[in-house]
């Protein structure tokens, strides 16, 4: 083999178009290479039904209600580690998804967030000793301004 100064040997030259699989260059390949193609091709699509075997297998351990409509829409989003500990932590955040876990009320939720907003916003005044009971049992605007004034925090 002849080797010009301005070219390079034809074993050296990268050919970027190599992992690109065509009619036309697996016509022209080496039967080892056809082989090793072909090999890659089965070897793909088997990880692939890995995976979502593995997928499958997370959905289930982790007790995912599959019969929810809600369930695909949360499988086809979920972006996370497929494993049934992670999927069953995420899925526990929506009501329905887990069967058996106890989904907060929406009041229990707002009641939380409410309170979550009166530690957020730092208030030095001291929980009144009448505390919820107080709010329950005001009757007069007057009585509902002492309270407000006084921010009587309600735990």
């Amino acid at each position: 083999m002849q080797v010009h100064d301005d070219q390079q040997p034809e074993y050296l030259i990268d050919d970027e178009d190599e992992g690109d699989v065509t009619e036309e260059n697996s016509s022209t390949d080496s039967a080892p290479i056809r082989a090793l193609r072909e090999a890659n091709k089965r070897l793909e699509k088997e990880l692939a039904n890995l995976r979502e075997l593995q997928k499958e297998n997370a959905i289930l351990k982790a007790g995912l209600d599959t019969e929810n409509p809600y369930a695909d829409l949360f499988i086809k989003a979920y972006d996370g580690e497929w494993t049934a500990e992670a999927v069953r932590e995420a899925a526990g955040k929506y009501p329905g998804l887990i069967p058996g876990v106890e989904q907060e009320s929406a009041e229990e939720l707002a009641e939380q967030q409410a309170h979550r907003r009166v530690v957020a916003a730092g208030t030095d005044a001291p929980a009144a000793p009448e505390g919820k009971k107080a709010w329950e049992d005001a009757q007069t605007p007057e009585e509902f301004l002492r309270l407000y004034e006084g921010q009587v925090v309600v735990d």
